[in-house]
Formats: C-alpha cells, sequence, structure tokens
C-alpha cells in the first residue's frame, strides 16, 4: 500500500532548510559561472540522443513521442548540452562556456540535480580554476583525481585484473590481488606520498 504522503525511493524532497541550502548552492554556482564568463543552457527533459552516452541503458527512463520515436528522459546533462551547444547553438551563438543547474532522473526513481559546465577551445588549467573557485565558494575541500583511461586496459591486460572488478571501484578484491605496487598506488592521496 502507498500512502498519499510518500515519494518514490530515490527521489528528492527538499523543504525548510535543506531547500535554503539547494537554492543558494545553485545561486552561488549561477553568479560564479556567470562572472567566469558562462551562459546558461537549460536543455529539454526528454532526449532522443541519451541512449548514445550510455555503456549500459538499463538506467534510462524510456517514452515514445508521438511518432513513435523514443525519447528518454534526461539522465545526464553533459551530452545533451555538448551537443546542443555544438550543432545547435554553435552557429548562431559565440559563447564557448556554457553551465547548467538541472535535475537528471535514472531509473527506476533515482533522482539528482546536476551542477555542470562545458568550456569548447578552453584549457583544462581554466576549466580545473573554475571548479576549484566554484567547491571553495560552497565551503568544499576539493580532491583532484586525475586519471588515464589506458590504465585499466594495461592492468586487464597485463595483469588480469578484470575491467569489471576495476569499473566497480572494489578496492578489496583488487587489493586482494597480491600486487605489492596496487597497494602504494591506491594508498596515495597527496603530493607527498608520491
Amino acid at each position: 500500500m502507498i500512502f498519499e504522503h510518500e515519494i518514490p525511493s530515490g527521489s528528492k524532497l527538499y523543504f525548510g532548510k535543506t531547500a535554503k541550502i539547494k537554492r543558494e548552492i545553485e545561486s552561488n554556482a549561477a553568479m560564479l559561472l556567470t562572472a567566469k564568463g558562462f551562459e546558461e543552457i537549460v536543455t529539454p527533459f526528454f532526449s532522443y540522443h541519451q541512449h548514445d552516452s550510455f555503456e549500459n541503458q538499463k538506467s534510462l527512463i524510456r517514452l515514445n513521442d508521438d511518432h513513435n520515436h523514443e525519447v528518454t528522459l534526461r539522465a545526464d546533462s553533459t551530452p545533451d548540452v555538448v551537443r546542443i551547444a555544438t550543432k545547435r547553438l554553435g552557429r548562431s551563438m559565440e559563447s564557448k562556456k556554457w553551465f547548467y543547474i538541472q535535475p537528471v532522473v535514472t531509473f527506476p526513481t533515482k533522482e539528482q540535480y546536476q551542477v555542470g559546465g562545458e568550456i569548447f577551445q578552453g584549457r583544462f588549467s581554466e576549466a580545473l580554476e573554475v571548479t576549484i573557485s566554484l567547491l571553495q565558494k560552497l565551503q568544499i575541500e576539493p580532491i583532484l583525481q586525475l586519471a588515464n583511461i589506458r590504465i585499466p586496459y594495461l592492468l586487464s591486460n597485463h595483469y588480469g585484473l578484470s575491467l569489471e572488478l576495476i569499473k566497480s571501484m572494489h578496492i578489496e578484491a583488487i587489493l586482494k590481488c597480491g600486487l605489492p605496487w596496487i597497494d602504494k598506488l591506491i594508498s596515495i592521496h597527496t603530493l607527498e606520498d608520491l
């Protein structure tokens, strides 16, 4: 039985203090990103192309449009922002920096709010500086993680580690592989640790 006051598991309900905090985060992010030269974009909830960006499409919530074409609810803002900004807005807008603050949903009923930005023809250092500025403004201590997509493939090919194991970040299982250098690598947190 579902009571009248219940909301689906994974959905978000903000009220009182949490609603105020959410709005402050969004407001601070919007002001900072605007000051850094970003233009705001809000993409549609419905997308024809989300499936192109997901390896596992089980998380997509599917519907059909009036011509029976498959449509999904927005599960990630990034692919649609990049596609729309480059293919549609790129012809008429000069901006190379876009930001978005909008909800995303995944199957069965998971809801998240995504704050993001895209810099076209920019530098990594610029993106990093904007990210750090935003996190500091929100009083969040950032931890920078750099990764190389080839590393998991090398671990799989040379040491027999399963790509699924690496993808799941199941650290305990990775440590059980008996490779002492991996133990040391996993424990690196600061420049001094190197």
